[in-house]
């Protein structure tokens, strides 16, 4: 194992080894460039700072926990052979989507990325919102919790264009509080795609372009899109 400290640290290379990485900057920012584990995954990876920047895909064989906010950029991802865990903001810049995956649970707070959001769990998928919203279009959603799925409210909504997907898929419970893929005054609305083999909750709700109050809605200003 090997622990990092100070009041910044930046990764300008890759980072490889089936070992345990703790990076602990409380009062600082971690940023790292390049890829992490792209050849051999880190057994564990568990970053505790103030803001954390990842510019490269990471990868562990383990647990992943950041005890920060995260922004994403050139086309990074995260994946975890164990649980993944991150307790602040996601947010990812330009056309990059904030993809995370894990083998084992997958805890999250909001997450905001315009060019879309794939959360995929192979156990419990647990999120604040989800924003893909945007003015010209929004992005997809896609949320899968094989156990379960409980998220806040999912957004791809358009202001002007068309709204992206949602998709949210589990063989357990299915819990949210709203979903809201409305499209723009000159776009369509998205698709909603929402299975569970068990019981679907969805607790919110919110007023949509047509002035109802609904839990889901996919109206649009040129056309509404399917809802199974």
């Amino acid at each position: 194992s090997s622990t990092a400290t100070g009041t910044g640290i930046l990764f300008a290379g890759t980072i490889n080894g089936n070992y345990a990485l703790t990076l602990n900057v409380p009062n600082g920012s971690i940023q790292f460039n390049q890829a992490v584990g792209n050849v051999t995954p880190l057994s564990s990876l568990v970053v505790d700072t103030r803001a954390s920047n990842v510019a490269g895909s990471i990868t562990t064989s383990g647990n992943l926990n950041f005890n920060s906010p995260i922004n994403l950029s050139n086309s990074a991802a995260i994946d975890a052979g164990g649980n993944l865990s991150v307790t602040g903001l996601i947010t990812a810049s330009g056309n990059t989507p904030a993809a995370l995956s894990a083998r084992g649970n997958l805890t999250v707070a909001d997450v905001i990325a315009n060019a879309g959001i794939s959360l995929i769990s192979d156990d419990i998928l647990t999120s604040g919102n989800l924003d893909a919203s945007g003015v010209t279009k929004g992005g997809p959603i896609t949320a899968i919790g094989k156990n379960g799925v409980q998220a806040g409210t999912l957004n791809t909504s358009a202001s002007n264009g068309n709204a992206g997907n949602v998709l949210v898929n589990s063989q357990g419970n299915v819990r949210l509080n709203a979903v809201n893929a409305q499209g723009g005054n000159n776009g369509a609305g998205g698709s909603i795609e929402i299975s569970s083999f068990q019981f679907l909750q969805i607790l919110g709700s919110f007023i949509d372009r047509n002035g109802t109050n609904a839990s889901v809605s996919n109206v649009g200003g040129t056309s509404g899109g399917p809802i199974t």
